[in-house]
């Protein structure tokens, strides 16, 4: 079976190099224990006057980027991790990447829906972010562990 849409096996590896440092740093900078104006730069900035120095609109702006920096590196790591090919990528493979992603995006469907109806303020800004990336972390773990039992039920066969 024709695969090109998957990466290479070797940038799975690269994707969990990159993704945990980079989360690491998120939730630091998150937290408030590493600034994140430790690497800003003049950036195109969209915002609203109650929020910006310089009025609303499309401005520059001098702003704090290791938060989206960090972010950033954290979706690219998690597509290299989710879309890496197997070294052994048949049929049954992309059955069981079809299945954990679906799973994948129902729960995270009904976890947003309810995360909706119980969270308010600038909380739900968090809960919303968390729900970007919670879609490839529950596929990821829904794949992952599909494979290990099919690998297990095939070392007992």
């Amino acid at each position: 079976m024709k695969t090109n849409h998957l990466f290479p096996p070797i940038c799975k590896r690269i994707g969990w190099m990159v993704f945990i440092p980079f989360a690491i740093i998120y939730v630091l900078t998150l937290g408030d224990v590493i600034n994140d104006y430790l690497i800003s730069f003049p950036t195109l900035c969209l915002s609203i006057d109650k929020y910006s120095t310089h009025g609303s609109g499309l401005t520059w702006e001098s702003q704090g980027m290791l938060m989206e920096i960090s972010l950033a590196m954290v979706m690219i790591a998690l597509l290299l991790i989710c879309f890496s090919r197997e070294k052994e990528e048949d049929e049954m493979i992309t059955a069981l990447r079809f299945r954990s992603f679906a799973w994948a995006v129902k729960f995270n469907a009904v976890l947003l829906i309810v995360g909706t109806w119980i969270i308010f303020g600038g909380l739900y800004l968090y809960f919303i972010i968390f729900c970007l990336f919670s879609i490839f972390v529950l596929y990821i773990g829904r794949f992952e562990y599909e494979l290990y039992q099919l690998k297990k039920m095939s070392h007992e066969e």
